[in-house]
């Protein structure tokens, strides 16, 4: 919605978008694997088939073909406008566990954040061993609303409602996904 409201999204409906991306990401992820498996550190791995070839992603408008992913700037434009690989958090995660001891980490649930703000902010200062600070949910709102809106005094604006038969399709698709982030971080969060 933030990405239609600002123009970026005009052509194509979320529906079509999610089903275009659903089917990339068997490719995608593949390609991510041998990417963060290579020793020589050639990030060009990460966005090419086996045999070297880019990876192609589609576009978020009708009768525009696949814009392949050629460099860097490339990978880093699809992260930027994808909606369903971004979302893979298991994918992610995984990467930074295999670099970092899960006690060095702390993951934090969104949903949680929003329902108690200051509890979850000292919650990290405490994991980050700073010290207390006193956080009042008012102003960290009033920051996040800042830094949404096109003007400060604008509340963020309601949505319309996810239609039924995309939110089925999503929640169908990232199950597997969401069961692999809850075994590898040991904690359900519930999505569904």
């Amino acid at each position: 919605m933030m990405s239609r409201t600002a123009g970026l999204e005009n052509d194509c409906s979320f529906a079509e978008i999610v089903r275009r991306e659903m089917d990339e990401v068997p490719e995608l992820l593949a390609a991510h694997e041998r990417g963060f498996s290579d020793t020589a550190g050639d990030s060009k791995s990460c966005y090419s088939s086996i045999d070297g070839t880019p990876i192609s992603v589609a576009k978020h408008k009708h009768g525009l073909p696949p814009k392949e992913i050629r460099d860097d700037l490339d990978l880093l434009d699809f992260y930027f406008q994808s909606y369903v690989f971004r979302s893979l958090y298991h994918d992610q995660l995984r990467r930074w566990l295999q670099l970092f001891p899960r006690q060095q980490l702390m993951i934090i649930q969104s949903e949680s954040f929003f329902q108690n703000e200051a509890d979850t902010m000292n919650k990290v200062a405490e994991f980050l061993g700073l010290q207390p600070f006193e956080f009042r949910e008012a102003e960290q709102l009033q920051r996040s609303w800042d830094a949404g809106a096109s003007n400060a005094s604008e509340s963020p604006q309601d949505y319309a409602a996810m239609d039924d038969a995309t939110r089925s399709i999503l929640a169908d698709f990232f199950e597997p996904f969401n069961q692999q982030l809850y075994h590898l971080i040991e904690e359900d969060f519930g999505w569904h």
